[in-house]
């Protein structure tokens, strides 16, 4: 028995709304959702500059900002940059260090920082050392 035009253009039609309602419910689903998370965008930037021999300004430079759509707490226990002295003589091999070991820890807010939606924190550490090598590693 033959299909009639008529159905093969209905069975068409609701193939293709089917698909296009999965594929619009998806887009919901996966892509549109993401906007109602909270999104923290930034940078951190630390540069050494020489000032006369043997003596270096460091700056430490944090900038982040809230692209969400909901408030972000930045806790100043887990957003820090741990500086450390390096020995003159460093050994072959792979670099271990470990927060006790650290010189300074610079915390990048005084207490819990809340970033409401479009706004944006800024934080710089300028520091001066003579004569040794240092590493500044950007903690959690």
């Amino acid at each position: 028995m033959p299909l009639d035009t008529s159905e093969i253009l209905k069975n068409w039609a609701e193939t293709i709304a089917v698909a296009l309602a999965g594929a619009w419910t998806a887009w919901l689903f996966f892509y549109e959702r993401r906007a109602h998370f909270p999104s923290l965008d930034g940078d951190l930037k630390i540069e050494s500059t020489a000032i006369s021999d043997g003596l270096n300004a460091v700056s430490v430079c944090a900038r982040w900002n809230n692209r969400g759509k909901f408030p972000i707490k930045l806790n100043k226990d887990e957003c820090s940059v741990l500086v450390f002295k390096l020995d003159a003589n460093l050994p072959k091999g792979p670099l271990v260090l470990n927060d006790e070991m650290a010189l300074q820890k610079l915390t990048l807010f005084s207490d819990v920082t809340v970033l409401e939606q479009g706004h944006k924190a800024y934080f710089e550490h300028t520091s001066f050392w003579i004569k040794d090598q240092y590493i500044y590693f950007a903690g959690d």
